[in-house]
């Protein structure tokens, strides 16, 4: 029988590794509108606080499924970098 944790662990990861792959391909798309190279764009705009709340979301499903304690650690602790991360990212185009 399926809990409703892992429901959501499982709409979590899918909706977050969806998210990056349409990030990703928007951002390739531009690039090659544009006639750079796509970690050119990819360092350009939102596109790496996108990839990271993508990120973000696919590790919370996959901590959230995980069943033994190191890997709830583990995905929890690339949860907690992604974060970090978001927040420098959020911080510097602030400035």
């Amino acid at each position: 029988m399926l809990s409703w944790g892992s429901i959501a662990g499982n709409a979590l990861w899918i909706f977050g590794l969806s998210l990056a792959l349409a990030v990703l391909s928007l951002a390739y798309w531009q690039s090659r509108m544009l006639g750079k190279r796509m970690s050119l764009v990819l360092s350009r705009s939102g596109w790496g606080l996108a990839l990271n709340l993508a990120g973000f979301i696919f590790c919370l499903g996959l901590g959230i499924l995980s069943a033994p304690v190191w890997g709830k650690v583990l995905w929890f602790f690339l949860v907690g970098l992604l974060l970090y991360n978001t927040a420098v990212l959020i911080a510097y185009r602030k400035n």
